[in-house]
């Protein structure tokens, strides 16, 4: 799920996502809505991180079994039943991946709209978001609360540009990208608009996918700058052997590495040679800014087996 930002005020919550949904690898994308409206709570349940986790806690809170009467109750069966469904999903996935559950509803107890952030870090003891707009990529960044549709636009095609765009090893990389979802909650209301969509292929997309292990990003330009494919260049996978971060158990040589000498690795990169010369610059600059004293290339080769 990314959750591109929340306003929460006292009469009414307004959340913006988007429905790119990729793996922890960018191997593999998709779309999904990554939000459960809930009217009868005046409540939307959002999750982040482990997928399954995601799935059975919104599942559960929907089909609403233990008959939770608001906002204020849901609270209460989230710290109590999020950290016994994290250790259940570990131990049939054997995998643990920080994770993340966020409320947004009306309070009966505060007597007003209110967000809760539940995180696998603090056994999900739950803290409130701060009012005005909490933005996920960046995290306590200030930003005005957007007064209409056109705000909310800005801001996504804002937050797209700053952080979807920007090379991985920043650190500050966010996938966002397909349509863009407005969500409002107010008492007895709960409404969804898709208010704009972003490309899903072109230059975009190939800028998106940049220092990932999708195919584009595999073929694409090395996040140092030096103008050669990441295949061949700075990727952290190449040495013979090494597992595939997919999670099969595989060497990723055999699971989804690219050949850099198939025909279609060498049509691709020449056809969008002129695409990625002109991220080149851009990498070079980003890549001193986040490792200065640093030459960001060329390289020295690598040996990459075929």
């Amino acid at each position: 799920m990314t959750l591109v930002a929340v306003a929460v005020q006292p009469d009414h919550a307004e959340i913006l996502t988007d429905t790119f949904t990729w793996s922890a690898s960018s191997l593999r994308h998709g779309f999904s809505s990554k939000i459960t409206l809930l009217p009868h709570l005046d409540t939307a349940v959002m999750a982040q991180g482990c997928y399954e986790l995601g799935i059975v806690w919104e599942a559960a809170v929907a089909s609403d079994p233990a008959g939770v009467s608001g906002f204020d109750a849901l609270d209460v069966k989230a710290r109590e039943l999020l950290p016994l469904m994290w250790e259940e999903v570990e131990g049939r996935t054997g995998e643990r991946s920080s994770s993340q559950v966020l409320h947004v509803g009306w309070s009966a107890d505060a007597g007003r709209f209110v967000g809760r952030r539940y995180s696998s870090e603090d056994d999900f003891a739950g803290t409130d978001l701060p009012e005005g707009v909490f933005v996920h990529p960046s995290r306590g960044e200030p930003v005005e609360v957007p007064a209409d549709v056109g705000g909310w636009v800005a801001l996504g095609k804002d937050l797209h540009a700053r952080y979807a765009l920007a090379p991985v090893m920043t650190g500050n990389h966010v996938n966002i990208g397909g349509d863009l979802i407005l969500s409002r909650l107010e008492r007895g209301s709960a409404t969804q608009r898709r208010v704009h969509t972003f490309p899903t292929d072109g230059e975009q997309f190939r800028r998106m996918m940049i220092g990932s292990l999708h195919p584009l990003g595999q073929l694409g330009p090395c996040v140092c700058g030096s103008g050669q494919p990441y295949l061949v260049c700075h990727m952290r996978w190449l040495e013979e052997g090494a597992p595939c971060p997919c999670g099969s158990g595989r060497a990723f040589e055999d699971c989804h590495r690219i050949n850099p000498r198939s025909p279609q690795a060498v049509l691709h990169w020449r056809r969008h040679a002129g695409d990625y010369r002109r991220t080149r610059q851009e990498l070079q600059r980003t890549y001193r800014q986040a490792r200065p004293g640093e030459d960001p290339g060329p390289p020295s080769p690598r040996v990459v087996r075929s």
